[in-house]
């Protein structure tokens, strides 16, 4: 089966905004490097989406492209659509260079349009509750066959 990135829920500004103090405080007594002061300026777009994602199965340097968007629970619901996944923080606490096997990370992507529809199947980060039921998987339109198989045989 191919690797997919298991992604369970999009960030609004006020968990993005708790996100990076976070960072701020990790890091106030470390080297802060090109990936924490691109992080630290960043400013959303439109086009642009913060999400968790869950511990990634390999490592993988950014920027990264991906060009399917899938329903876990139901893999027939997916889209084509190219995106970069730009930045990185791992475990909400340094921003980073890429995914680290077996990490989750809050992870920005960028669309080169607007955000597909899809993505408002995931759940919003705003509170301490944990109804993720609609996770998505990121790919390769390449491993998509693949994935879809494996998740269908279960």
């Amino acid at each position: 089966m191919g690797s997919y990135l298991h992604c369970i829920a999009f960030m609004n500004d006020k968990s993005i905004k708790k996100i990076r103090d976070s960072v701020l405080r990790t890091m106030q007594n470390r080297v802060q490097d090109s990936h924490y002061i691109q992080f630290m300026d960043w400013q959303r777009k439109s086009n642009e989406l913060a999400v968790l994602t869950m511990y990634a199965y390999d490592d993988i340097v950014l920027p990264v492209g991906f060009d399917i968007v899938f329903q876990i629970s139901k893999p027939d619901n997916f889209i084509y659509t190219p995106f970069l996944m730009t930045q990185a923080i791992i475990s909400g606490w340094a921003a980073v260079d890429h995914l680290s096997r077996g990490h989750t990370h809050v992870s920005i992507l960028e669309f080169d349009r607007e955000i597909p529809e899809i993505f408002k199947l995931l759940h919003e980060i705003d509170s301490r509750d944990s109804d993720y039921q609609n996770d998505l998987g990121f790919c390769s339109k390449n491993d998509f066959a693949s994935i879809i198989t494996g998740l269908k045989k279960g």
